[in-house]
């Protein structure tokens, strides 16, 4: 599937493993605390993969339509929330 989907080896992959250190690229979580296998990142105009995603960071970036204003909103609705009540 790297290959038919990705034009990427499992080498390639392995390889991406070991540069974010067996960490999701976004939250930094290891592999082992997750049940799937990383998910490949990939700009979907382009098709250039970008980096290793867990399956809730991946979700989450497809949620918002990779849109960075609305991630942007969202960081800042974390960052500056106290609360309506």
């Amino acid at each position: 599937m790297l290959k038919t989907k990705y034009n990427m080896t499992l080498d390639q992959f392995n390889n991406i493993m070991v540069q974010q250190k067996n960490c999701c690229f976004i939250c930094k979580q290891d592999q082992s605390k997750f049940k799937k296998t990383f998910a490949v990142d990939h700009n979907h105009k382009t098709g250039a993969v970008r980096h290793l995603l867990c399956d809730p960071c991946n979700q989450a970036l497809g949620l918002i339509k990779e849109n960075f204003e609305t991630a942007l909103a969202l960081a800042q609705y974390i960052q500056e929330d106290q609360g309506v009540i």
